[in-house]
């Protein structure tokens, strides 16, 4: 019989821990005294005394009994047996086995291996049958996608070997167990064409099993949830959720790296294709300090947050599949007709290509190898957050964690772009022409690489006139701290307080940015490449009073 259902032992006469506290009670209750208090006890015959402990005792185990019974919960009714009453139990009993096709388990062969399973349930009715020409097994319908091998795993453990927890008595009445009606149920063909047949009905009352049925018998027995947990479950929960793998570093390579080598956002969160790429040694000297660059829509370094976000992104897994096989009228109804963010990523193995030089100055060139292409779609989000996702070659769709990935499917230009707009190294720089205010200022830059002091590596002029060379390497580092502070919409308009033209060594323009005074607190920026964004009109304000002292004559600030 089940012992969810049976009553907790209650102690009895016999149990000497139990009679030693009764006694003691008892003689509590004579005096109203402890029995460490002094008092004086009356002579009583033994007879008298047998008499009234007998009585005393009597009526003091009914109390007890009266006591416990009220404190005792009221019992779950226990479907398919006599009695209505108990306090459920965990069960302690080994477990049943009502099938084993393990063979040898400790030389792992499997004498009667599963080679389909029909599952029937409220999710619908699928099977899961090995495939002779794939040499796995495959969802029928849907053999194109890929079945998770874990739970390929467990499918096979719970069918290969079938264990109950408990027998709980033979069905006199299904419904009491929900099995006149199972909630699923699973039928399964093993290699030598023999079968077993599983109906899942309703959960125990502690929760911790269902009922169920095994085979042609009428016995109702307790399975422990996990094992027919997969059984409840839907064809969607048998898919792969590995969207996007790690490429595979080869055992030789001690300094290969798998990572995203290169990825271009677009759809209606991007209507400006965001592209971004690891940097290599054919960069200009400014970009090879940062392991990410932005190509598109300008060419600019990643932030620190960004490369190490990108550095960090080596797979993408989702948390379920949706929807296999989607139709057409689906995929509109999530949103793939017009996607929100389509990503085009290549996945590879970055590694030094061998060399004979051995220049300790200068970093050998990277290579890739085992490279893979992945077009990664985001319909829409859920009410959750969670991003509604197809991958390109996997027909279907999937459910990917904001949680997870939202540091790379919410990238953006804005926050993915350096704050820093010049990053030039000064030596690459042979002219920095100015306005501010409406006063222009021209500076030209001579470098003398083979110097030995610092200061004779540059000769800053304007006109004839000879600069302060420790002073300009100041003020050009606060020209390169005019960070940015945000993303501007709309072309600006109104008074240019500053305007910087930044010219390399062969006179050919590097970059220029105008200032625009738009409000109290901040700048709009406009450079030569179009680019719009904002930065603290602090900074501005600070660094022209900078470049007047230092055409005046006076010490140039540094702003801490």
């Amino acid at each position: 019989m089940s012992t969810e259902h049976m009553n907790s032992d209650l102690p009895t006469p016999q149990d000497k821990e139990w009679e030693a506290t009764m006694l003691s009670f008892v003689e509590n209750d004579e005096s109203g005294m402890t029995p460490t208090a002094p008092r004086k006890k009356l002579p009583i015959r033994r007879r008298t005394l047998a008499v009234l402990l007998s009585s005393v005792g009597t009526v003091l185990l009914a109390v007890v009994l009266l006591v416990v019974s009220l404190c005792v919960k009221p019992a779950q009714t226990n479907p398919g047996t006599d009695s209505d009453t108990g306090d459920i139990t965990d069960s302690t009993q080994p477990a049943i086995t009502l099938l084993d096709n393990k063979g040898n388990a400790d030389k792992n062969i499997i004498d009667k291996p599963m080679r389909r399973v029909d599952i029937k349930n409220a999710e619908g009715e699928f099977a899961v049958a090995y495939d002779n020409e794939s040499k796995t097994y495959v969802i029928e319908g849907y053999e194109d996608l890929t079945l998770s091998s874990t739970l390929l795993t467990t499918l096979r453990g719970y069918t290969e070997t079938i264990k109950a927890t408990e027998k709980v008595a033979t069905a006199t009445n299904l419904a009491a167990f929900g099995l006149d009606k199972p909630q699923a149920t699973a039928s399964v063909t093993y290699s030598d064409g023999s079968t077993a047949h599983l109906r899942i009905g309703a959960m125990t009352p502690s929760e911790t099993g269902f009922y169920g049925q095994f085979g042609e018998d009428e016995a109702v027995y307790i399975f422990e949830s996990n094992s027919v947990a997969l059984f409840r479950a839907g064809a969607t929960a048998f898919v792969d959720t590995l969207l996007v793998a790690t490429p595979t570093v080869k055992s030789s390579d001690k300094n290969g790296m798998a990572l995203l080598r290169n990825a271009t956002f677009s759809g209606t969160a991007h209507p400006n294709k965001l592209v971004l790429r690891r940097s290599n040694d054919k960069d200009s000297e400014e970009y090879t300090y940062f392991n990410y660059l932005i190509t598109s829509p300008y060419l600019r370094a990643t932030n620190d947050t960004t490369s190490n976000a990108l550095g960090q992104f080596k797979s993408l897994s989702a948390t379920q599949a949706l929807i296999l096989h989607p139709t057409k009228e689906q995929k509109q109804k999530l949103g793939f007709d017009n996607p929100l963010i389509c990503i085009d990523a290549t996945m590879a193995v970055e590694t030094e290509e061998a060399t004979d030089k051995k220049d300790e100055d200068t970093a050998a060139p990277k290579i890739y190898y085992n490279a893979t292409d992945y077009t990664i779609t985001v319909g829409s989000v859920n009410a959750d957050g969670n991003y509604v996702v197809m991958v390109d070659g996997i027909n279907a769709i999937f459910l990917v964690s904001k949680a997870d990935y939202s540091y790379f499917f919410d990238l953006n230009y804005t926050s993915a772009v350096n704050e820093f707009l010049f990053l030039s190294n000064i030596d690459k720089i042979g002219r920095i022409a100015l306005n501010l205010n409406g006063k222009a200022y021209d500076f030209a830059l001579t470098h003398y690489p083979n110097a030995e002091e610092t200061n004779d590596k540059l000769v800053v002029k304007s006109g004839d006139k000879a600069y302060s060379t420790e002073d300009f390497r100041e003020l050009y580092g606060l020209m390169l701290s005019l960070e940015r502070y945000g993303a501007a919409d709309a072309k600006p308009t109104g008074d240019v307080p500053l305007e910087l033209f930044l010219y390399d060594t062969e006179g050919k323009l590097y970059l220029s940015a105008k200032y625009y005074d738009t409000t109290g607190s901040l700048c709009t920026v406009e450079t030569s490449e179009g680019e719009l964004f904002t930065t603290r009109w602090s900074y501005v304000e600070f660094f022209i009073r900078q470049v007047e002292n230092y055409v005046n004559g006076r010490d140039v600030l540094v702003n801490t």
